[in-house]
């Protein structure tokens, strides 16, 4: 799951260094989208040709009434932890050129630059990261990691124009995060399961959306500078959730084939 990830931190990457390359020389965001828009119609051509095996489907039998699958408050635990989590790096990514430029004055070119680092460590991260996690446990991983994201991120932005690598260097331990607790929800819920991970991900982005609606305003009311400061405590929240997470689920996870599991 991370491994397949990895090309999404790849294209991000590549689309950001390009988009700040473009801006840089007189390009606007309407020839940008523009160009963005055609390549996926190229795609979509393209996805027409591609033959996609036919997989098998697992039966789930005894199935769980799906409304009584609702009540289960670990499922919410998985919205916010993941809604806060896809929040934060999203944000990071759509506002740190603009909150770069607005704060110390850095043309677009420049300013992407940081953007296109964090999303090559994050890459990297992700590459890497699923190893990490089959080692020592999932959401322990995950909260260790994300633990050290929120410590970078925040000394960056104290340290200010001076620590704005440190964010860049903070994708590394934002990067197992989404795979990793996607994967999870398999483990914890094994009847209705494709059910529940729709939920759980259009929650996800519904919570999303409404906390970059609110770094919108705080960027307005506030400004870019401490505005910025929801992305580090939104991770905090993450975190608090994956733990909640942990301790209601923790006898569902195995590790090493099942031999060793997450106390372990």
């Amino acid at each position: 799951m991370n491994i397949i990830h990895f090309c999404y931190g790849v294209g991000g990457a590549t689309g950001q260094a390009i988009g700040g390359i473009l801006m840089s020389k007189g390009f606007t965001f309407r020839n940008i989208y523009l160009g963005i828009s055609i390549l996926f119609v190229i795609l979509l051509i393209a996805f027409t040709f591609i033959k996609v095996p036919s997989t098998h489907k697992y039966n789930e039998v005894s199935k769980t009434n799906k409304l009584d699958a609702l009540k289960n408050k670990v499922i919410y635990f998985y919205v916010f932890a993941l809604g806060f989590y896809v929040f934060a790096e999203v944000a990071t990514l759509s506002w740190l050129v603009n909150y770069i430029k607005d704060n110390y004055k850095y043309n677009s070119s420049k300013s992407a630059f940081y953007s296109v680092m964090f999303l090559v460590i994050f890459s990297i991260g992700r590459l890497m990261g699923g190893f990490v996690v089959e080692k020592l446990g999932y959401l322990k991983t995950t909260m260790g990691s994300l633990i050290i994201a929120t410590s970078l991120f925040t000394l960056a932005l104290v340290i200010g124009e001076k620590g704005l690598m440190l964010i860049s260097v903070s994708g590394l331990f934002f990067a197992i995060t989404f795979p990793t607790l996607v994967l999870t929800i398999s483990k914890v819920f094994k009847q209705n399961t494709s059910y529940i991970t729709g939920v759980i991900v259009t929650l996800t982005s519904s919570v999303n959306m409404l906390l970059n609606l609110v770094m919108g305003k705080l960027n307005d009311s506030v400004g870019t500078y401490y505005a910025f400061y929801i992305i580090p405590i939104s991770l905090i929240i993450s975190i608090i959730f994956i733990y909640f997470i942990y301790i209601n689920t923790k006898s569902n996870f195995t590790i090493d084939c099942g031999v060793k599991n997450e106390q372990g």
